[in-house]
């Protein structure tokens, strides 16, 4: 069996409740007692990071910049969240409370009404659930402390936890721009020690808080305090929502056998068996990563580049091209045998700043469009390894299959704003005169599942076909939940492989999303079952791929990642995922061997 081993860890009473998370919906609370083996000692020296994210899409983020809030367990490990901070969406409060349960509210020398507030008067200021807690400041005293709130564990006695150990604390914030919160971790009465801190700048928009901390050796009850008592907060009102503090214990689960020793030797007619990666000074990157390196030498023979080859990457600055970490991954990927797959020339997003302001003429934009596909393309045309790129990435929206940015509610486009629909024929033309020998792809989300979407894109290709504008593929990105249908999917597929004169068809993003319920599934959810289920479509997602597009079609299947921590599901959702084919210490998890399976005609 494949054993995925855990960590023991210190017996722990812990009271269970939901916190909330990113996005509506209810909440309850429940208590239970959790508790497991002793662990080794643990470090006594206490340490903090803090990093806030605003709540808007987050689908750019690069998966480097992540800090998953599993990362105190083991690598291998499963985790088990254990939530100990009771009433943190304060739904077990009344509308208009002043003093909601397990929390204390101070205005001692400032002039402020701390309340709780309801989702039915105030449906924007309630970042989840029925309930949030709302700060009006009018003044502030001298003590920097004397508008405060503070959860102070169960019947204020303080939250337990377990020293030497490690603890994730997330909130929601939201407050005119410029205004601030800090938010602490520190013990209670007298010594009110400081163990952690974030200090927030608002920014008008509901923001994650999210702080790891590190207990000292002797903590055994720690409270969590929100300071307001700053001069940016005179006239503002400030809005918290879905506290949690969690500790993460580790089980043990075993998984179906993974036997597969490498994707790439499986390969029918050497077909492209790509990954996504980080480059660049990525702690992820497997040009430093050796336990990445060696997976990815293993089992793929393709590389896309996860950031480093997008347009605020490649020109930061108007004319200034760098691609010093671009050219490095390259060298890397022909040092060991590694073909490479450009992504992507032209998107709305992950634009630079100069990019996205730039104000121009029609002709000045299809200039600042033609100046960067042609250089891109004519710099890696002189690797032999760079065999195709996604020219074009997005460009429809995803409701009715219109152009992204071509009316209301379709997404924004500074190139369909600026240049109309024509500027992704002229960024393939551009494309193919600069890199003739490579294939051009458009590539896109949801067409998979999305009908009129796929149709629009066949549409788009057969026109192009009709005047002779250069496109090679169509690259289906494949960013799939865990109840994907594989006959709609297989249905797709064939769509695009049926056009003629035929053109090539690329599985390019594949990942899939397990944690898409509501309340999420905890962290220790990845379970036997759950891991087959996971290997079952990812089987049929690739048998569905090799029975309908023919081999001289084949682009080849990616995945986007190599180990479940790098996913970007994770900071986008806000919740655990496992939505890739390798645990976090390296080892294979069963949907590699279903990818294997298909490939081998298991």
């Amino acid at each position: 069996m494949n054993i995925n081993r855990c960590s023991l860890l210190a017996v722990l009473l812990a009271l269970t409740a939901c916190g909330g998370g990113s996005g509506s919906g209810s909440k309850s609370s429940s208590s239970s007692v959790v508790s497991s083996m002793l662990s080794s000692s643990a470090a006594s020296l206490s340490s903090a990071v803090s990093s806030v994210s605003s709540s808007t899409d987050m689908s750019s983020i690069s998966s480097s910049a992540i800090t998953s809030s599993i990362s105190s367990a083991s690598s291998s490990s499963t985790p088990v969240v254990i939530e100990l901070a009771e009433n943190g969406g304060f739904e077990d409060s009344e509308a208009g409370s002043t003093a909601p349960a397990n929390w204390s509210l101070a205005n001692n020398e400032g002039t402020a009404v701390i309340q709780v507030i309801s989702a039915a008067n105030q449906p924007s200021n309630v970042h989840s659930g029925n309930r949030a807690l709302e700060v009006a400041i009018n003044t502030i005293g001298a003590n920097p402390w004397s508008i405060e709130t503070t959860h102070t564990g169960l019947n204020n006695g303080g939250i337990p936890v377990v020293g030497g150990s490690i603890y994730a604390y997330k909130a929601w914030v939201k407050g005119p721009a410029g205004a601030q919160a800090n938010f602490t971790v520190g013990t209670p009465a007298p010594a009110y020690a400081e163990r952690a801190r974030s200090n927030v700048t608002l920014s008008g928009e509901w923001q994650e808080v999210s702080i790891e901390v590190t207990t000292s050796t002797d903590d055994t009850l720690l409270r969590l305090p929100v300071h307001f008592s700053l001069a940016a907060n005179v006239g503002a009102t400030i809005y918290v929502d879905d506290f949690s503090f969690t500790k993460v214990e580790s089980i043990t689960y075993e998984y179906s056998p993974v036997t597969v020793e490498s994707l790439r030797s499986l390969s029918p007619g050497n077909m492209p068996i790509g990954v996504a990666v980080a480059a660049g000074n990525s702690a992820i990157s497997p040009l430093t990563n050796i336990p990445r390196q060696t997976v990815v030498t293993q089992h793929f023979n393709q590389l896309t580049a996860e950031n480093i080859m997008k347009p605020s990457f490649l020109q930061p600055t108007q004319g200034q091209f760098s691609f010093g970490d671009a050219d490095a991954l390259i060298d890397f990927a022909e040092a060991n045998g590694l073909k490479v797959h450009g992504h992507t020339l032209l998107w709305h997003n992950q634009i630079p700043n100069w990019m996205q302001n730039f104000s121009g003429t029609k002709d000045q934009w299809l200039d600042v469009l033609r100046t960067h596909v042609s250089t891109v393309a004519s710099h890696f045309a002189a690797r032999q390894s760079v065999v195709s790129w996604d020219v074009v990435n997005e460009a429809f929206e995803d409701a009715g299959g219109r152009y992204r940015g071509s009316a209301a509610n379709t997404g924004s486009s500074v190139w369909y704003t600026n240049i109309g629909p024509e500027f992704i024929e002229e960024a393939f033309k551009a494309a193919h005169a600069a890199a003739p020998n490579a294939d051009l792809y458009y590539n896109d989300f949801s067409t998979e599942w999305n009908r009129p979407k796929l149709d629009a894109v066949v549409a788009m290709v057969e026109d192009f076909q009709a005047r002779n504008i250069p496109i090679d593929g169509v690259g289906f990105q494949m960013h799939v939940w865990g109840n994907a249908n594989v006959a709609t999917i297989r249905e797709h597929l064939k769509l695009v492989a049926d056009i003629r004169p035929a053109i090539k068809v690329k599985i390019t993003e594949l990942d899939v999303r397990l944690n898409y319920v509501d309340p999420p599934l905890s962290a220790n959810a990845y379970t036997p079952a759950r891991a087959d289920q996971h290997k079952a479509l990812i089987k049929g997602i690739v048998e569905a791929y090799l029975e309908v597009v023919p081999a001289e079609q084949r682009g080849g299947i990616t995945v986007w990642g190599v180990a479940d921590v790098d996913s970007w599901i994770n900071s986008l959702y806000g919740r655990p995922d496992w939505s890739l084919f390798f645990f976090n210490d390296m080892s294979p998890k069963p949907a590699l061997q279903g990818f294997a399976d298909a490939l081998s005609g298991n």
